[in-house]
């Protein structure tokens, strides 16, 4: 519950927030860490949720990101956060040929 309230709704893959260069890359969590600062998180309160990608990498089979999420509730404050580590492998990209 928590990973897709900070990945997004399920209407649309959230490879698509972060290129639309992806298409259907086959994708592996590398690591993910959620930290509960004014939890524990409702499903029945809204919460303003916003990401940033914290870095970027690569190795010779995939590229990799890191990202930060963040749920904010009705007052601002910092519900819970969580980096995530995404690979995407190479071999599945249409950039290099997939």
């Amino acid at each position: 519950m928590m990973f897709r309230l900070l990945v997004g709704d399920g209407e649309r893959h959230h490879h698509d927030r972060i290129s639309p260069h992806l298409g259907d890359t086959l994708a592996m969590f590398g690591a993910f860490e959620i930290a509960f600062h004014r939890g524990p998180v409702f499903l029945d309160r809204p919460y303003e949720v916003e990401g940033r990608v914290v870095g970027v990498g690569d190795s010779p089979k995939t590229e990799y990101l890191w990202w930060d999420a963040t749920a904010r509730d009705e007052h601002g404050e910092t519900v819970v956060t969580m980096r995530h580590l995404l690979r995407f492998l190479k071999a599945t990209s249409p950039p290099y040929g997939g």
